[in-house]
């Protein structure tokens, strides 16, 4: 069964320590994009015994623009984003325009693959909760206080915003990508991990 409520960030956080002691792991790279990347950067902070290094790709210190953070969308429009997750989670069409923004490319394989994971992926409450959390969360002070090996990855369109992430966290490194999709830059991620950590 999906998911009912994806849980706060400091759960999802939890969540990978779970894992990692699951598998008796004492230590990882954490590599995660957009809001994924939250958790691992608050993991990283906490843990840093357990953590190897950290590359987050296109996650930004916040979604929604404040004072103070010039980057992520305002306000209204934040609010508009959580009113069309509340009445248009679950159908079709929403789904097949997150599947055409994150593969342009994609054929009608793809978009079938992604409207079926994106429907089991969480229940309409769940994906509003967590859209609330990312609009919620505010990393800046997070990444102020990440001290391990930090890979900041990041395509076009968020250059400014990634770049202000690096200059956050202490010794980060920052490499620009070709595309902003993770689609267009799987492959450029998966390298530039393997050659950081």
């Amino acid at each position: 069964d999906r998911p009912r409520d994806l849980g706060s960030l400091e759960a999802r956080m939890d969540d990978i320590r779970a894992v990692l002691d699951a598998i008796g792991a004492e230590r990882a790279v954490l590599v995660g994009a957009g809001g994924g990347g939250q958790p691992c950067a608050m993991f990283a902070a906490t843990y840093p015994e357990r953590t190897r290094a950290l590359v987050l790709v296109n996650t930004p210190a916040r979604a929604v623009k404040t004072e103070g953070y010039p980057y992520g969308l305002e306000p209204d429009a934040w609010h508009e984003r959580l009113r069309e997750v509340r009445q248009r989670w679950g159908e079709r069409d929403y789904f097949e325009q997150q599947a055409r923004l994150a593969n342009p490319g994609a054929d009608d394989e793809f978009v079938d693959w992604f409207v079926t994971c994106q429907r089991f992926n969480a229940s309409p409450g769940a994906a509003l909760n967590f859209y609330r959390v990312l609009g919620e969360t505010d990393l800046r002070d997070v990444f102020a206080s990440v001290s391990v090996p930090t890979l900041v990855l990041h395509g076009p369109a968020q250059r400014d915003e990634m770049l202000d992430v690096a200059r956050r966290v202490p010794n980060a490194r920052s490499v620009a990508l070709s595309a902003d999709t993770l689609i267009e830059t799987f492959e450029a991620i998966a390298r530039e991990t393997r050659a950081f950590a």
